[in-house]
């Protein structure tokens, strides 16, 4: 063996002694991998919990807006059914069906708010004042009460006679 051979050698050698690891080394290295799998393992579970979170909150908040479909699908409804009742039962008096168009109506509302601005009754009304309106009532409030005392008194006045009140009954 020459010089070049000894030395082709001593690298094959020290190349497979670099990688060579002990038992220890390898069960170090292998407990090592089991904790960062873990950990991995365990910041999955955590992003599985999230998604299936938000997954519960858009099923909830779809099942709600499906159900605020349904609502206000069926108010649709009815008015359609009341408006073609209305126009069915107007049919048969044999006036005209009155359309329920949102806007003729609108339209309808704005003009009976118009012409109730500008009129005025022919009598003006009047409610009494604050005083006239106390008195009435003070009076009717007054006026009941003495009857539920007159009435505990004559009962009582009654039983005082027939010696009730004592204890003892008179024949």
């Amino acid at each position: 063996m020459d010089d070049s051979d000894i030395a082709a050698y001593s690298v094959d050698v020290s190349s497979d002694a670099e990688g060579y690891q002990t038992l220890s080394e390898k069960e170090h290295e292998n407990k090592e991998k089991a904790k960062k799998m873990k950990k991995e393992l365990a910041e999955k579970k955590k992003k599985l919990k999230k998604m299936e979170a938000k997954k519960k909150k858009q099923e909830k908040a779809r099942k709600a807006a499906e159900e605020k479909r349904d609502r206000e699908n069926k108010v649709v409804e009815q008015v359609e059914l009341t408006s073609e009742l209305e126009i069915a039962a107007s049919s048969k008096k044999g006036e005209a069906p009155i359309p329920m168009d949102s806007s003729a109506m609108n339209a309808y509302s704005l003009a009976v708010a118009h012409v109730a601005e500008n009129s005025e009754p022919d009598m003006p009304t009047s409610y009494g004042t604050e005083t006239e309106r106390q008195e009435s009532g003070v009076s009717a409030m007054t006026s009941l009460a003495d009857k539920e005392i007159g009435s505990l008194f004559s009962r009582g006045s009654k039983e005082h006679l027939s010696g009730a009140s004592l204890g003892i009954e008179l024949l």
